[in-house]
C-alpha cells in the first residue's frame, strides 16, 4: 500500500500493481456494473479490516457523469459496508461537474457543500487514482465540516 500525505488528510493507494486491472473492470462496468475481480476485492475488505476499522463513515467521491444507481464504485463500497460494518452514506448530493471522461483532467470540480457531522472519521473509497484533484476536493468538502477524511483508492 502507498500512503500520499498531505497537511490536512492522507490518501493510500491499495496496490497500484493493479491499476490496468482496475481500469479494465471500470470500463466493462459502463456497460453493466460487474463486481470487481475477487482477488482485488478480497486484498480490498483485509485492508479495510485491518486499517481502517474504527472509521465512522464509508462515502465514495461524487460521481463525475455517473448516478449513484450506475457508479461502480458505489456498488464495491456497499458490498464492502456490509461485510465491514462501517456505515455508508453518499455525502455528496451533487455530480462533481465534470461532464466528460478525461483521463488527467478533473479541475473543474468543485468542493461541494456536503451534509456530514464534525468529528468523524471518514474513509472514501474510489477506484483509480490519477491526478489526486477527485480525493483533494472530496476531503476538502469534509474537512470543511470538522471531520477527519482519509482517502483509499484501489489502484
Amino acid at each position: 500500500m502507498i500512503s500520499l500525505r498531505t497537511r490536512k488528510y492522507t490518501n493510500f493507494i491499495l496496490n497500484f500493481e493493479n491499476h490496468q486491472r482496475v481500469i479494465d473492470w471500470k470500463i466493462q462496468s459502463k456497460k453493466e456494473t460487474k463486481g470487481l475481480p475477487a482477488d482485488i476485492y478480497l486484498e480490498l475488505s483485509q485492508t479495510v479490516s485491518k486499517y481502517f476499522a474504527g472509521f465512522d463513515i464509508l462515502t465514495v467521491p461524487a460521481p463525475s457523469f455517473h448516478k449513484y444507481s450506475n457508479y461502480p464504485v458505489w456498488e464495491i463500497a456497499k458490498d464492502l459496508s456490509l461485510n465491514i460494518g462501517i456505515e455508508l452514506i453518499k455525502l455528496f448530493p451533487n455530480p462533481s461537474g465534470k461532464t466528460k471522461m478525461h483521463t488527467f483532467s478533473s479541475a473543474g470540480k468543485e468542493v461541494q457543500d456536503v451534509k456530514c457531522d464534525p468529528g468523524k472519521f471518514v474513509l472514501i473509497l474510489d477506484d483509480i487514482y490519477t491526478t489526486g484533484h477527485t480525493m483533494r476536493v472530496t476531503c476538502e468538502a469534509i474537512i470543511r465540516k470538522g471531520s477527519f477524511p482519509c482517502g483509499l483508492a484501489i489502484a
